[in-house]
C-alpha cells in the first residue's frame, strides 16, 4: 500500500474527502479494464496546490470504483 500523500491543494474537493482512513482503504484497489487506482484519480490535486474541484465524481468502494461526470 502507498504512503498517504501530501495533497497541495488544500481546498479542493480530494483534501476534503480523501482522509487517511479512507485512504488506508481504498488505494490498494486496482481496475481490471485500465488499471485506475485512487492516486492516479487524485493526482492534480497532489501535484499541484490551485485545484479546486474535481471534474469527475469517483465514487471508490472495497471491491472497484465507479466514475460519473458531474450533470
Amino acid at each position: 500500500m502507498a504512503e498517504f500523500p501530501n495533497i497541495k491543494s488544500t481546498h479542493s474537493l480530494v483534501a476534503k474527502h480523501v482522509t487517511k482512513e479512507k485512504w488506508d482503504k481504498l488505494s490498494g484497489i486496482v481496475t481490471k479494464t485500465s488499471g485506475f487506482t485512487l492516486a492516479k484519480a487524485i493526482a492534480c490535486a497532489v501535484e499541484f496546490d490551485n485545484q479546486v474541484c474535481l471534474k469527475v465524481k469517483l465514487i471508490f468502494t472495497e471491491k472497484h470504483f465507479i466514475g460519473t461526470k458531474f450533470p
